[in-house]
């Protein structure tokens, strides 16, 4: 799959598992289905394309380099998991458990939302992320980065 602004919408399955991606080449994509399993071949935003926000029943689990989320995504599954070179935007990230992994940064001074029902983990070079449970209660504002330069 590849376009500048690409939208999947399934009721089933995008991509088999972790193991076995779907391979897609999007400036913005929105993917929703059953489970999401993508492998992004370079930077991507993650936004609504199409009226399709980035939505999964079970795991949405997203490979790629940069990642850009933007808007509030209605992840609304058990797990979801981003792994990238970098994590950034305005946006939020949602499910039960949320695991964040980037060789570089995770988000940005006022930046990216984590929202979860506690099971979230993040690693980073940097890590600065509005911590929110599912009903948009902060909890005890940013996580602190990697080197002991905390951002609360």
């Amino acid at each position: 799959m590849a376009g500048t602004n690409v939208a999947l919408n399934a009721t089933g399955n995008i991509g088999t598992n972790a193991g076995s991606r779907l391979a897609t080449a999007a400036g913005t994509l929105a993917a929703h289905g059953a489970n999401v399993f993508i492998a992004e071949t370079d930077a991507v935003t993650l936004d609504t394309v199409n009226s399709v926000t980035n939505t999964a029943t079970t795991t949405y689990d997203l490979t790629a380099t940069a990642i850009t989320v933007n808007g509030c995504q209605r992840w609304c599954g058990t797990n979801t998991f981003l792994d990238g070179s970098s994590i950034t935007g305005a946006g939020s990230v949602a499910g039960t458990n949320v695991a964040l992994n980037a060789t570089g940064n995770i988000g940005t001074k006022r930046g990216l939302e984590a929202r979860d029902g506690g099971g979230h983990a993040g690693s980073a070079r940097r890590e600065r992320i509005h911590r929110r449970d599912r009903c948009g209660d902060a909890q005890h504002g940013q996580l602190g980065d990697q080197h002991g330069d905390d951002d609360l």
